[in-house]
């Protein structure tokens, strides 16, 4: 990771939880390949979650990433992650919205928008 965003994110507070899987949340597996975040082997810009739902972010790539996202209702940190790390990520609060970026390859982008489906 770069001096940069180790200085701006390295002292972020999680507001989300890395947690182990549980059998109550969807797991949405998104993959870093190619230097672009994938999902089923398809390039994703943007994805909508509910509560408690689990993102995993895996490393398919050859090369280091960082996954995180500074937007004050979704602040989080995964830091580095080598080729085939993979971490867990649940998202609580309904109506959190944010830009995930990948602090190494600034062209990495995913708006992760966190939706209540039971409320009407």
């Amino acid at each position: 990771m770069n001096k940069f965003a180790a200085k701006i994110f390295g002292p972020i507070m999680f507001f989300s939880l890395l947690i182990p899987h549980t059998a109550t949340a969807n797991e949405i597996v998104i993959s870093q390949k190619d230097k672009q975040f994938m999902q089923q082997d398809k390039l994703i810009k943007e994805l909508t979650v509910e509560p408690g739902d689990v993102i995993v972010f895996k490393n398919d790539d050859s090369v280091g990433h960082n996954v995180y996202s500074a937007n004050q209702k979704m602040k989080f940190n995964i830091l580095y992650q080598k080729p085939g790390d993979e971490t867990r990520l649940s998202l609580e609060e309904a109506g959190a919205s944010g830009i995930i970026h990948c602090a190494i390859h600034p062209n990495m982008k995913l708006k992760v928008t966190v939706v209540d489906k039971k409320v009407k």
